[in-house]
């Protein structure tokens, strides 16, 4: 089985109510049969707090270098997914890493 590169945004007040929608969107989207290289796979989140920006564009370019770096809360297939708050007062969120497909 092989690994897929996954980004995508959600909202919510709670990195929880953020996970779940995107989750739950990518279900609908391409299925819960597993293998489907997305958020889907994933059934845990973990926030990276150290991103302080408050745009898309670099919070993308913080999670690629992350991935690039191997960086241990976000290299596993079967591990946890990263998640980056790039707008905190809109409940904005980038939910990225490595999904089985």
């Amino acid at each position: 089985m092989s690994a897929a590169y996954f980004e995508t945004l959600s909202e919510g007040k709670t990195l929880k109510q953020a996970f779940d929608a995107a989750t739950s969107k990518a279900k609908m989207l391409y299925g819960a049969g597993g293998y489907t290289g997305t958020v889907a796979e994933k059934r845990t989140v973990v926030e990276i707090t150290e991103y302080k920006g408050r745009a898309e564009s670099t919070a993308r370019t913080f999670a690629r270098k992350l991935i690039a770096d191997d960086d241990s809360r976000v290299d596993d297939k079967w591990g946890p997914a990263g998640a980056i708050c790039y707008s905190k007062s809109k409940g904005k969120w980038l939910i990225f890493g490595w999904a089985s497909s």
